[in-house]
């Protein structure tokens, strides 16, 4: 399935959809969004936006995803609590990490794209690194159970773009670090 959605004529990408298509997780796309400076900002100063009720876009503020990220703590504590490894809960917290995104939110695809080759895309190739590890696959497998919930509060997807345009891959530069 695709994960492209047409906003106002315009390519977008619901924000629920970004752990699933980019390999990072839930919480990093919230620390991204919220600007806390950690030093470990994946998506630069990419901004998310909303749909008014009355058509207009709306920007997330930097403070809304103080909730986002409350959210994702607690649902680490709670599955840490359950399996301090983290290995039988993983499935749980890719699942539920997603649900704790805000729905009906998104990113234009263009945007993503140039703050994820700025940030990410590119850097050092990391031994043991597997193929597309930094590849943006927009018909990434996406769980039944999600397949909903990341275009909830969306306009219904339409777009269903070129196949060539489904994959962005990314070229690492030619420094390994072990």
């Amino acid at each position: 399935m695709s994960c492209i959605v047409l906003i106002h004529g315009r390519e977008a990408l619901p924000v629920r959809a970004i752990p699933l298509i980019a390999s990072f997780p839930a919480d990093d796309v919230a620390l991204s969004f919220a600007r806390k400076q950690t030093g470990f900002e994946r998506l630069g100063n990419l901004v998310a936006h909303h749909l008014a009720a009355d058509g207009s876009i709306g920007d997330l503020l930097p403070r809304e995803w103080d909730r986002v990220e409350d959210s994702l703590a607690a649902l680490t504590l709670e599955l840490e609590t359950k399996d301090p490894g983290r290995v039988l809960a993983r499935p749980e917290w890719t699942i539920r990490s997603v649900l704790c995104l805000p729905a009906g939110v998104f990113v234009w695809r263009d945007e993503f794209e140039a703050a994820y080759a700025a940030n990410l895309g590119r850097g050092l190739f990391m031994r043991g690194q597997r193929p597309g590890e930094r590849d943006i696959n927009y018909i990434a497998w996406v769980p039944p159970e999600l397949s909903a919930a990341i275009f909830e509060g969306l306009p219904a997807f339409a777009v269903k773009p070129k196949p060539e345009a489904m994959a962005l891959e990314m070229v690492p530069e030619e420094h390994e670090i072990e």
